[in-house]
């Protein structure tokens, strides 16, 4: 299984990553997606836009991000 990291605010795109998602998810709905992201209402966001729920930049490097992204892949 895939799985796409999408960041809340990705540099060099022209749209934010709930719009990202958004478009992944209508064209490839099979595809599971994760936010990048701390802020708790945008992970409610992108998980209403179809993404699996995922964890924010203080995460990162932590036995916590491996367990979600594990979860993720597991689907």
């Amino acid at each position: 299984m895939d799985l796409l990291l999408v960041n809340r605010e990705p540099v060099g795109f022209a749209e934010d990553g709930l719009t990202i998602i958004e478009r992944v998810h209508e064209a490839h709905p099979e595809t599971t997606v994760m936010l990048v992201s701390d802020y708790e209402d945008a992970q409610a966001a992108a998980v209403s836009a179809g993404a699996v729920a995922g964890f924010g930049k203080q995460m990162m490097g932590t036995m916590e991000m491996a367990e979600v992204v594990r979860k993720a892949l597991e689907g």
